[in-house]
């Protein structure tokens, strides 16, 4: 799974239905359109969600080839690689350049190697060419925003050895670090192309796994590990400064002013997912004789670390974050059902504002509507929230599950934005005051939605919208309402 920087885009792979799904807080999951019959593999998504990169493997040629969507729409072959099966290791942040491995169909040996090319149309194919001998593949895993620079893993011929690399436009390819008989893996790079940092066996005779951690001012230095642990996993922030990882004893952090740091205090937890920024981490810890599911915590470098709620789906206990939004106000990852994925947000609300703002009230702006709590109709826990509304002033909420252009209403200033058979809130304990703050709130059942019909239990993927109405005297007796929330029930 891949999160946009701002969380409203996701990138599902749906291992129960064989699809791909992208998922918008506005629209919920939408498959991936693809040729009938085809096969895809796609890992990859720019940090604004625009732009999905992946290969499908289709008839008549039945090669996997390098192809883009944009927005959800159908998708666009690369046609710069020609009759060549090609893979996507590594994207851009904006999507723009693509990193990867090709094979030609018709060689013998079916030789890879590495390229770099654009998702945009008409751009060339730039060969990358491996260390070593004749037969090795130089394997890319990461690429500059500007497309300048390449890193990658290069793997020497039928012996398998690896060795990290860093590939320019204008100085071709170059070993990262001295020559040895150390493997290096999984090389990472800053946005910008100017660190990278990889995980490197340690010397013959020695068991396990060092850091190593290349600038372009400083060259390749072994980090090690954290009390000369050996490191299992490593993260990189978008700026270089900054790596997390997991070695024997736990997580562990590293940056150039403190070295390696212990920040997670418990041995048993592991970090799994780190924001861009570096400063948000999730971390997961597996409970002995628990069959199903990981305890997961967030950390952050503001508030330190907090438990995840393990009913965030409703039916089954977190398995694992995989991503994390640039802010690291979302969280997305898996659970144990074998295919049930989830999100979890900073600020708990649930939900996407689809019309607002509303109209100022007499507080000289206008009320907002927060939808709070979980949107799986079997957690039973949404709570309905109104603010910014005048001190004392009465009102209930309202739903429906027809969504409307702003509508005025009449002997109102507000706008309505729910269409249909709307429910209103009215019920005994259900109209509200606000109080000093200008805001009151209502817990509600989301398996019974007040209709005008009486309550309703919400489809599987169905989208429901909620509304606040509020006397207002503006100066005089009038009306209004926030701004209103769609939520999709699950």
């Amino acid at each position: 799974m891949v999160v946009s920087d701002d969380g409203s885009t996701v990138l599902i792979s749906a291992t129960v239905t064989q699809s791909i799904l992208r998922w918008t807080a506005a629209d919920g999951p939408t498959p991936l359109p693809l040729p009938a019959g085809a096969e895809a593999w796609v890992e990859h998504m720019s940090r604004d969600g625009h732009l999905i990169v992946g290969s499908v493997l289709a008839a008549p040629d039945f090669q996997y080839k390098l192809t883009v969507w944009e927005a959800g729409g159908p998708p666009r072959p690369i046609d710069q690689l020609g009759a060549y099966s090609a893979y996507c290791m590594a994207i851009s942040r904006d999507g723009r350049w693509i990193a990867g491995t090709c094979q030609d169909p018709n060689a013998q040996l079916h030789t890879e190697e590495g390229f770099l090319t654009s998702s945009l149309q008409g751009v060339g194919v730039e060969t990358i060419d491996a260390l070593g001998p004749a037969g090795s593949v130089a394997s890319p895993s990461a690429v500059s925003d500007d497309g300048r620079v390449v890193a990658g893993t290069s793997w020497f011929g039928p012996s398998g050895f690896a060795r990290a690399f860093r590939w320019t436009r204008s100085g071709g390819t170059l070993a990262l670090s001295p020559p040895g008989n150390e493997q290096e893996y999984r090389v990472l790079m800053s946005a910008d192309g100017s660190v990278a940092a990889w995980l490197r066996t340690r010397p013959s005779g020695s068991f396990g796994f060092d850091v190593v951690r290349w600038t372009t001012a400083g060259g390749a230095v072994v980090l090690g590990g954290p009390s000369g642990e050996s490191v299992s996993r490593i993260f990189l922030s978008d700026d270089g400064t900054t790596i997390f990882g997991n070695s024997e004893r736990g997580g562990f952090k590293w940056s150039e002013a403190s070295g390696f740091t212990r920040p997670f205090g418990d041995p048993t937890l592991r970090v799994t997912a780190l924001s861009p920024d570096g400063q948000v981490a999730a971390l997961e810890q597996t409970v002995p004789g628990q069959i199903l599911g990981n305890r997961i915590f967030r950390w952050s470098a503001a508030s330190g670390i907090r438990e995840l709620d393990r009913l965030s789906t409703g039916l089954f206990p977190w398995h694992g974050v995989t991503a994390i939004s640039y802010d690291g106000a979302e969280m997305v990852g898996s659970t144990d059902s074998g295919g049930v994925s989830a999100m979890w947000r900073e600020n708990g609300t649930v939900g996407t504002e689809t019309c607002g703002p509303g109209a100022p009230n007499s507080t000289g702006v206008p009320g907002t509507l927060r939808v709070l709590g979980s949107n799986v109709v079997s957690v039973a826990s949404v709570s309905l929230l109104a603010t910014d509304l005048p001190p004392g002033a009465a009102g209930f909420f309202l739903a429906s599950n027809e969504s409307v252009p702003p509508m005025p209403v009449a002997s109102s200033e507000g706008w309505l934005c729910l269409g249909g058979r709307v429910g209103r809130y009215v019920g005994p304990g259900q109209i509200q005051s606000a109080g000093a703050l200008g805001d009151f709130t209502l817990s509600i059942d989301p398996a019974a939605i007040a209709t005008a019909m009486g309550p309703a239990l919400p489809l599987f993927g169905e989208a429901w919208s909620f509304q606040a109405w509020h006397r207002d005297a503006n100066p005089g007796p009038t009306s209004n309402l926030t701004s209103a929330v769609t939520v999709r029930f699950y």
